[in-house]
């Protein structure tokens, strides 16, 4: 039976949060305090970085604005205003952040490099995400044991919520956390948190990658693999968001990439389910005309959608549903010339996981107490 555990060390309320001004956890209970967390946070690890310097992200006098009702409009002028003085421009040309190093499993634009800071993944989850964890998720975790120490490994995990990914992050944060400073826990994130501009305004630039993930292709996730990594992976993409609150625990279609890649480089791959995820954003239904408008792969309608004309900086808020987090042991592709397939062979196989995943998922929500096997 999965143990849940406690981390060593200092009660969180104890040490320091390094998000700037703002140090108490009380941004936690302030919906629209996340973003200006999640900016300053940033900035408070990458301003003396020269690989960092004339990324944008949101001053203190802008952060402050967000909580007023259409203060978040009064923030975009000044923040205007400033780049034009300074002539700051955001960098967008793709490149990784750092000069690569010629890797061998990368080439010249290496997956690592485009971390700047090698520490923030560490310092984000111990500063930002547990007491997100613990003091407002009341996130339960039950067997993270089982995670293999080394890579490649993939855990994936369903996904659900319409709204910012906090489930795949909380997990990730405490994935690191057990681990210690230097664990780099790697996660493909969709195109919406990187290619987006309403996301590549309000966050820091290339702010996914600043937290280890990189974006969610196939070139990609293979120099994962290559790297040996621990991932983080959701097999559904960006339809399992987009799945709505009354399909919120039926898995939709699973992307065959990652058993391409787990046959090919003999990963590791481990199932778990969250429960509770919906509750991020509950009551939503998608709107496919809205989401074309916006750019976005799906936007949720529900009771909470009317704050976001007064408070656009909650976007990347959700409510306080309760994460639980359940890991099971590692499963192994079956004996097969993987050479061989064909696309309808990977989709069977794909399916045969989407289906394995899907009965774990119905057992939990029939016994969500009994013992994870």
């Amino acid at each position: 039976m999965a143990q849940e555990m406690d981390l060593p060390g200092q009660d969180p309320v104890a040490e320091e949060t390094g998000i700037g001004t703002l140090r108490a956890e009380g941004w936690v209970y302030g919906p629209p305090s996340w973003l200006a967390a999640l900016n300053a946070h940033w900035e408070r690890h990458h301003r003396d970085l020269p690989a960092a310097r004339g990324r944008s992200s949101w001053r203190p006098w802008e952060r402050a604005l967000f909580a007023l009702p259409f203060g978040f409009y009064a923030s975009m002028g000044l923040r205007w205003v400033r780049e034009r003085l300074k002539r700051e421009r955001a960098r967008t040309d793709g490149q990784a952040s750092r000069e690569g190093s010629g890797c061998p499993h990368c080439g010249p634009r290496c997956v690592q490099d485009l971390i700047l800071n090698e520490r923030y993944p560490y310092l984000f989850a111990r500063d930002v995400l547990r007491p997100l964890a613990r003091r407002y998720f009341r996130a339960e975790y039950h067997g993270l044991e089982r995670v293999p120490e080394e890579g490649p490994t993939l855990i994936y995990m369903n996904h659900a919520g319409m709204a910012f990914p906090w489930d795949f992050l909380v997990l990730g944060g405490e994935l690191i956390l057990r681990r210690g400073e230097g664990f780099w826990l790697r996660g493909p994130g969709e195109k919406v948190f990187s290619r987006n501009p309403i996301f590549q305004y309000i966050l820091p630039h290339r702010w996914l990658e600043t937290v280890g993930g990189v974006e969610a292709t196939f070139l990609n996730l293979e120099k994962l693999f290559r790297h040996k990594s621990v991932m983080l992976y959701a097999p559904e993409g960006a339809a399992g968001m987009a799945k709505g609150w009354h399909r919120r625990y039926r898995l939709q279609r699973f992307h065959t990439s990652f058993l391409k890649l787990a046959a090919r480089y003999r990963a590791r791959l481990v199932p778990a389910v969250c429960l509770g995820g919906e509750g991020l954003h509950p009551l939503s239904v998608n709107v496919p005309a809205l989401a074309r408008l916006l750019g976005f792969p799906f936007f949720g309608i529900s009771p909470l959608v009317p704050l976001l004309l007064p408070f656009p900086s909650l976007l990347v808020w959700a409510l306080p549903t309760k994460l639980r987090y359940f890991l099971f042991d590692p499963v192994e592709l079956p004996p097969a010339e993987y050479d061989r397939f064909t696309e309808e062979d990977w989709r069977a196989l794909a399916e045969e996981f989407r289906q394995d995943l899907q009965r774990r998922i119905d057992r939990l929500l029939r016994r969500p107490s009994a013992p994870v096997a």
